[in-house]
C-alpha cells in the first residue's frame, strides 16, 4: 500500500503545488516520511479540549502542527478544521481523532484564535515546540499535516483543508482502512475555480441558490472561512421557484494554491449549506 499512496499523494502535489524543478525534492520528502512513526505526546503542553489522545476504538489520527511565523489565527484555519472535524465525526465517529498542535509565539495568541473562532476540539498550545522538536516536521507548511494508522505511523502527508483532493484522499484511505463503502458526494455547481492570477487582483465570483422546495427559504446568515474571503447574498427569502444569488468576493492574502469555503445558513436547517471557491495566486 505503501508505493500505491505515494504515487497517488505525488500526482496530486505535482498537479497542484509543484514545478518540475522540485518533484524530486517532494518525492524524496514522501519517501522519508511516508511510513514514518511520529512521537506524540503532551508533555509540557496545554490542551486545550482536552480528551484521551488514545483510547482502543481510534483506528486512524490527523495530526496537524502549525509554527509560530506569522499570525497564528490566519494560519489555524481553525473554521475551516471545525467543519472538516465535524464531518469527520460524522462519517467515522471515534474510530479517527484530530489534534491540532500550535507553536505560537506568545501564549495569549492561541487563545485568542481558538476563543475567537469558537473551535471545540482539541488544540495543543506547545510553547517549547516540542512535537517539532522530537518528529522534525518539514519546512513547508503544505507538508505538516499527517494522518496515522493506529500506531501513530505516517500514512498521507498533506493539509485536507488546504486541498481538497487532498481531503478526498484522506476520507477514501480512512474508508478502506475500515472497510467502509467510498461514495463522495459532491455538487459540482457548489465548486468554483478562479483560476490563475494575481496577488494584487480580486476575483469576484456568483453563485444561484435556487428554492425547489413548496415553502419560502429564509436565509439566516452568509459567512466565510477566512476574512480574505467576502460574500453577501441578495436576497433573505427566496420563494418557491425562485433564486437567489450569492456574490464571493476573494482578496489573495498569500502566494499559492487556494481553498476556501463559504457558508449560507438556512432558517431550521442543522447545518449550513457549503459554497467552494478554489485557485492559484501567482
Amino acid at each position: 500500500m505503501k508505493n500505491g499512496v505515494l504515487v497517488v499523494l505525488f500526482i496530486i502535489m505535482s498537479l497542484d503545488f509543484v514545478s518540475c524543478a522540485n518533484e524530486n525534492n517532494i518525492n524524496v520528502l514522501f519517501e522519508c516520511w511516508i511510513g514514518k512513526k511520529m512521537e506524540i505526546h503532551t508533555h509540557n503542553v496545554e490542551v486545550i479540549n482536552s480528551i484521551e489522545l488514545k483510547n482502543n476504538e481510534q483506528m486512524f489520527s490527523i495530526v496537524n502542527y502549525i509554527d509560530s511565523i506569522g499570525c497564528i489565527r490566519c494560519k489555524s484555519q481553525l473554521p475551516d478544521w471545525k467543519n472538516f472535524v465535524d464531518e469527520i465525526e460524522q462519517m467515522f465517529g471515534d474510530k479517527v481523532f484530530v489534534l491540532i498542535f500550535m507553536h505560537p509565539r506568545r501564549l495569549v495568541d492561541a487563545h485568542y484564535a481558538i476563543q475567537k473562532d469558537s473551535y471545540p476540539y482539541p488544540v495543543c498550545i506547545d510553547l517549547n515546540d516540542e512535537i517539532n522538536k522530537l518528529n522534525h516536521f518539514p519546512d513547508d507548511d503544505r507538508f505538516r499535516c499527517f494522518l496515522l494508522d493506529e500506531n501513530n505511523r505516517v500514512v498521507l502527508i498533506g493539509n485536507p483543508v488546504q486541498n481538497p483532493k487532498i481531503k478526498d484522499l484522506y476520507i477514501r484511505t480512512i474508508c478502506e482502512g475500515l472497510n467502509i463503502n467510498y461514495s463522495p458526494k459532491r455538487e459540482n455547481n457548489l465548486r468554483k475555480n478562479l483560476g490563475v492570477f494575481s496577488q494584487n487582483e480580486t476575483k469576484t465570483v456568483q453563485f444561484e441558490i435556487k428554492n425547489s422546495d413548496k415553502k419560502t427559504l429564509k436565509i439566516d446568515s452568509v459567512f466565510t472561512s477566512c476574512e480574505c474571503t467576502t460574500a453577501k447574498i441578495d436576497k433573505k427569502e427566496i420563494l418557491q421557484n425562485e433564486s437567489a444569488v450569492l456574490s464571493v468576493t476573494y482578496k489573495p492574502d498569500g502566494i499559492g494554491d487556494f481553498y476556501r469555503e463559504i457558508y449560507v445558513k438556512i432558517h431550521n436547517e442543522e447545518k449550513p449549506k457549503i459554497f467552494e471557491i478554489e485557485g492559484k495566486i501567482e
